[in-house]
């Protein structure tokens, strides 16, 4: 599926997800009322774990979605810090 004119693909199966990013990308034309310039669609795919530093990871991430796709996609990358991992991820400590 690529994305129709005037869409933007993200891809996650997690709708929260991409409620989130929804929200952050069309802020600004919901608060001035005006209607939104874009969408945004979603495919889930099954990406490969990637290992390396943040930037690696996330261009390594959207080039295979992109390549699974056949076109321009946005994806999301969660970075873990040392202090995330022996807090077992949670934020609250």
């Amino acid at each position: 599926m690529s994305p129709s004119p005037r869409s933007i693909l993200f891809v996650t199966g997690n709708a929260n997800k991409l409620k989130e990013v929804r929200a952050i990308l069309l802020a600004s034309t919901e608060a001035s009322g005006a209607p939104a310039p874009f969408t945004v669609e979603s495919q889930d795919l099954d990406l490969p774990e990637i290992q390396g530093t943040t930037q690696e990871v996330a261009k390594a991430k959207v080039s295979a979605a992109a390549q699974a796709i056949g076109g321009p996609c946005i994806t999301e990358v969660r970075a873990c810090d040392r202090d995330d991992v022996w807090r077992g991820g949670r934020a609250d400590g």
